[in-house]
């Protein structure tokens, strides 16, 4: 499972800290991926399309939008919605890292679309 860090949260950082569980993940500030504009904004639409055609699980603190996208759409992708608040990299890293093997487990359920830790 790759997870793509919507732009609410931390990026190249995390991203490096945890490439041993989540090769291959991404933020979505990373001008490769043509998810941010010249003002670096972010659609939650494009996001989520993206996500989905590119094998993602969106990990996001925007319940609201992303909880919505996933009713209407359904998945792929698979959203993760984390705590709000102001959690630094150290924080967001040992609650994906404490969570991998359920978060595994998401992953690979076929019916399950959104993981709220």
């Amino acid at each position: 499972m790759k997870l793509l860090f919507d732009q609410n949260l931390s990026s190249q950082d995390l991203i490096e800290r945890l490439d041993d569980l989540w090769p291959g993940s991404r933020h979505v500030r990373d001008r490769s991926l043509g998810l941010i504009d010249a003002n670096y904004q972010t659609n939650d639409d494009e996001i989520f399309d993206y996500a989905g055609r590119h094998g993602f699980a969106v990990v996001t603190t925007d319940k609201k939008d992303f909880r919505k996208l996933s009713r209407e759409r359904g998945h792929p992708p698979k959203v993760i919605l984390m705590p709000t608040g102001n959690c630094g990299i150290e924080e967001i890293e040992r609650i994906l890292r404490e969570r991998y093997c359920n978060l595994l487990a998401f992953h690979n359920n076929g019916r399950a679309a959104i993981y709220s830790i």
